[in-house]
Formats: structure tokens, C-alpha cells, sequence
């Protein structure tokens, strides 16, 4: 009998050494309060519904959720036959759109400090874009959502803008009504009516406003602004006469470059000064009729594959719910979750791209590469995650990008790699031609083979994104190759274009100075 319990106990010990010693080698990572929060949460009555550019996750009710992925695919398709362009190829957009009973709303009773700042979250869409439904959609409407909706599908054909553009476009958007296969758009926002109350923003202040700015984090002026920003957008995009859309965006990229929006600078687009200006946009508030209303006819064979219900794990619903804190809440316990999640690794193939997306608003840089690699070698086909992977191995490599600047022989290939397939995935991709013209240009020889690489990329996206990133790539590779005329013509071009960045005027004062005094 002692012997039996002497042998029972030196069995017990040794178990329990041996789980110390796996203890040892393998550390538990502790969960996050988000974690513990999300396994607390049954997410009952929880779908995903999946469609070609969008993957909603609600806990509304399956026919509605089918009904809500119909009218985004619809508002996909229309988007690019009113402004006659193309969107890249991308990920599906991540849409979470919670319920007012939803369970998802659990966590404002755990004891965990969060705030929902708006009524939709947005992420900048780096990896993958994720919108995130905060207020009460089933009761006020789905008007803010089609906002992000736009801005996202804006993103996807290069429209991009300063920060009256994103807030006029999602305000243009928010008006859009579905009936039937058709998707109506244009009319004007009844926000326009704060202009009478609360009076125009002077135009030469208006242009300047950003998102740190006193009319925009002022509540009491948000109104006013966002009927201005609403006018004017929709002025332009419903003009009867097309050129009015091209001197949009024409005004919109002198500022993207960072061109001081004067008054000289708006009457050479647009021709009218300010006080002229100021009088054609209240004519317009007034006259409603004047507007060109589109009408767009979407068949369900236009959209691609019908959204269909898809199986939905509880674990998958729990990392979304993780990931989506992380992405909207900026606080000690985002970054903890942040490292749980690196450190243990999302279980759910369809939200990988989500963590990379953290790790870009944390400013996870090396983890942000590392995430890119292995969705790399599970063969992603998100043309985003490659770009990513580029930009921030030449981040890595070339820290700032200058004239002299060298990637080594196997880096070059890895990036000129990625962004190849990138640009296969998604030839209008900015990011990835950036990527490519930079690879070509800084390998650690130049041929001439380089060079009409990237001189055959600036032709093929030209009048498709700003290309003055693509054109510096190609400036520095002729100056490698030794063709100074060329390269100084283009430095020439650079520097007086009045739509190209710091970035690509400083490297051609930089490629003239190397040139020295010419003809």
C-alpha cells in the first residue's frame, strides 16, 4: 500500500514538472479585457453574408441582411456608371452593422471604457477597409452608412481629395434612394439648409478646414460646414456641363499636392473669384430644379454573384469583435489586444487582413510587414497586402527615398515581386506602381529595360491617379542609365508641375543639382 502511494505521488510530480517545463518553454499569453469581454458574448442571431466586393456581419435579420448587401453591390455598380471609371480590384470591405438588442452592445455593460466617437467608423482601407455601423441604423436610417459607402468606392476609382472633398462626396452619397434595379443620385442634401441659419464659411477658409480645425471639431459649426462641403460637391458632380467634374478634381489635386487653394489659383479652374462664386452658390441652394438627377439602372446580372448567407463561427464573430475595438478604440488596452492577437494569431483566414489593418493604425510597422509576409505565402490574392509589403520593406531598406538611395539585389527583386503582383491583381493600384517604379529605379543596376519598365507603367495609369511618385522613379533611372537630357527634362517637368508632391519636386532639384547648369 506505501509503495503504491509512493508511486502515485513521484507520478504527480513528475506530471507536474513536466507541465512546468512546457510552461517554461511555451508562455501563456494573457487575454486582452477585449478577449475576455468577446468570450462573454454568445453573438447570437449573428450572419455573415458574403458578396463579391462586400462582407456584412449583422445580427439583423437574414432577410434584411440579404436585402442591405444587394443595395451595397448596387451602389458599387452605379457609383462607377455615374462618374464613367473603373474601380480596382480589392479585398471585400469588411461591414459590421450591430442591432440596437444586438449583443455586440454588451460590451457598455463590462466595465470596459469605450466611445463611440460617430455614427460609422471608417477605417483608411491600407489592407482591407472596415466600416463599422455605431448608432442605431434601424431607426435612423442607413444614410451615414451609404456615406461610407461612397467614400470607400471613391477610394477604390482613385478619386481621392482633401478634406472638403471626403466630407462633400459621403454627404453627395448619403442622398442616393434605391427602387427596384434603379439607384437614384444627386438630389441635393436637406444639410445645405444650415447655410440659411447659420451662414457660408468664407470660401478662402473654407478650402483650409481639416479634421483638426475649429469649424469641424466645433459641433455647434459641423452643420455649417457640412452643408457647404455638400453644395459645392454637388454643384460640380450634377452640373450638366461635364467639364465642371474635371475642374473638380483638377482643384481637388492642386490641393492634394499641397498648393495653397488662393483665389488666383480657384478662378484659373473654375473662372470666377470669390464674391462671384459665393453668389452662383446661393443661386444654386435655391434652385433646386436646376440639378441633373441620374437614374441608374442596376439588374441583378450587373452585380456579379448574388450575397449569399455563409456559414459563421462564434469564434470568428469574437476576433472581429476584438479587431474592430482595436481599429476603433485609441487606448492602452488597443495595443494589448493588438500584441494578444500577434502573439497567439487570427484563427479566421477572412479577417487576417483585418490585423494587418491594426497594425497600420497602431503603427505596427514591423509587424506590419511580417502579417503581409505570411498572407504572402498562404497566396493572398488582396493586391493591398503586396503593395504594403513594398512600401514598407523600402521603408526599411531606404529611409528617406533620395537620389542615392540603393536597394541590395535580393530586396529589389522581393519588392519588384510584389508589386508585379499587385499590379497583375490590380493594375490602377497606386501603392504598387509606386512600389514598382522605386524597385526599378534603385536596384543595384539600372538597364534599359528598367527603364521603359516604369516608362511603360506612367503611360498605362496616366490621367488614373497623380503620377509624379511614378515619374521621379523614371527621372532617377535615366539619370542611373546616363540619359541627362532626358532626366533634366523631366526634372524640369517636376519641379514646375503644380500637381506633383514635395516629394518628387525635392528629388528633381536634387537630379539638377547632380546635372549642374544646362542648356
Amino acid at each position: 500500500m506505501k509503495t503504491r502511494a509512493l508511486l502515485r505521488f513521484a507520478f504527480v510530480a513528475l506530471a507536474a514538472a513536466a507541465a512546468r517545463a512546457a510552461t517554461a518553454e511555451a508562455p501563456v499569453v494573457m487575454m486582452s479585457p477585449y478577449e475576455v469581454t468577446a468570450d462573454s458574448i454568445k453573438f447570437e442571431k449573428w450572419v455573415k453574408i458574403a458578396s463579391p466586393n462586400y462582407t456584412l456581419y449583422t445580427d439583423a435579420e437574414p432577410k434584411e441582411a440579404l436585402a442591405i448587401a444587394r443595395e451595397m453591390e448596387m451602389l458599387h455598380v452605379a457609383v462607377q456608371r455615374f462618374f464613367r471609371r473603373e474601380a480596382m480590384r480589392s479585398a471585400p470591405a469588411i461591414v459590421v452593422m450591430p442591432t440596437s438588442r444586438s449583443d455586440w452592445r454588451q460590451v457598455e455593460s463590462k466595465g470596459l471604457k469605450v466611445e463611440w466617437r460617430v455614427a460609422v467608423s471608417q477605417t483608411d482601407g491600407r489592407a482591407v477597409d472596415v466600416i463599422t455601423e455605431q448608432h442605431n441604423w434601424q431607426l435612423w436610417g442607413r444614410e451615414v452608412m451609404r456615406a461610407a459607402l461612397g467614400r470607400r468606392e471613391m477610394r477604390r476609382m482613385n478619386l481621392r481629395g482633401p478634406f472638403w472633398f471626403g466630407r462633400g462626396v459621403g454627404t453627395f452619397f448619403q442622398t442616393a434612394e434605391f427602387q427596384g434595379e434603379t439607384v437614384i443620385l444627386g438630389e441635393q442634401h436637406s444639410r445645405t439648409t444650415a447655410l440659411l441659419l447659420r451662414g457660408w464659411i468664407p470660401w478662402e477658409r473654407f478650402f483650409k478646414i481639416d479634421g483638426s480645425s475649429p469649424e469641424f471639431t466645433d459641433r455647434g459649426q459641423v452643420a455649417r460646414l457640412d452643408g457647404q462641403c455638400a453644395a459645392f460637391i454637388q454643384y460640380a458632380l450634377t452640373h450638366p456641363d461635364p467639364a465642371w467634374f474635371d475642374r473638380l478634381l483638377r482643384w481637388a489635386a492642386l490641393q492634394e499636392a499641397g498648393r495653397e487653394p488662393t483665389e488666383a489659383a480657384f478662378q484659373e479652374i473654375f473662372g470666377q473669384d470669390w464674391k462671384t462664386w459665393q453668389k452662383t452658390m446661393e443661386d444654386h441652394r435655391r434652385n433646386r430644379r436646376k440639378h441633373h438627377v441620374s437614374t441608374l439602372r442596376v439588374p441583378p446580372e450587373d452585380m456579379g454573384a448574388a450575397p449569399v448567407r455563409v456559414d459563421l463561427p462564434v469564434r470568428e464573430m469574437r476576433e472581429l469583435f476584438v479587431l474592430s475595438q482595436i481599429l476603433n478604440q485609441r487606448v492602452p488596452a488597443s495595443e494589448r489586444a493588438l500584441d494578444a492577437l500577434l502573439a497567439k494569431g487570427v484563427k479566421s483566414p477572412g479577417l487576417r487582413d483585418m490585423l494587418i489593418e491594426a497594425c497600420v493604425l497602431q503603427k505596427r510597422w514591423a509587424d506590419v510587414l511580417r502579417e503581409a509576409r505570411k498572407q504572402i505565402a498562404d497566396g493572398s490574392t488582396n493586391p493591398a497586402i503586396y503593395a504594403l509589403a513594398g512600401q514598407e520593406m523600402l521603408q526599411q531598406r531606404i529611409p528617406p527615398i533620395a537620389i542615392h538611395a540603393r536597394l541590395g539585389g535580393a530586396d529589389a527583386e522581393e519588392v519588384r515581386a510584389w508589386s508585379r503582383q499587385a499590379i497583375a491583381l490590380a493594375p490602377l493600384h497606386p501603392g504598387a506602381n509606386n512600389v514598382f517604379g522605386w524597385s526599378e529605379a534603385f536596384g543595384p543596376t539600372v538597364t534599359a529595360a528598367n527603364v521603359a519598365a516604369i516608362d511603360e507603367r506612367v503611360r498605362v495609369v496616366a490621367g488614373q491617379f497623380p503620377t509624379s511618385d511614378l515619374m521621379a522613379a523614371l527621372m532617377i533611372a535615366r539619370w542611373r542609365m546616363g540619359e541627362a537630357a532626358a532626366a533634366r527634362s523631366l526634372a524640369i517637368e517636376l519641379k514646375d508641375s503644380p500637381y506633383a508632391n514635395k516629394r518628387a519636386k525635392d528629388l528633381a532639384e536634387a537630379i539638377l543639382r547632380e546635372l549642374g547648369p544646362g542648356r
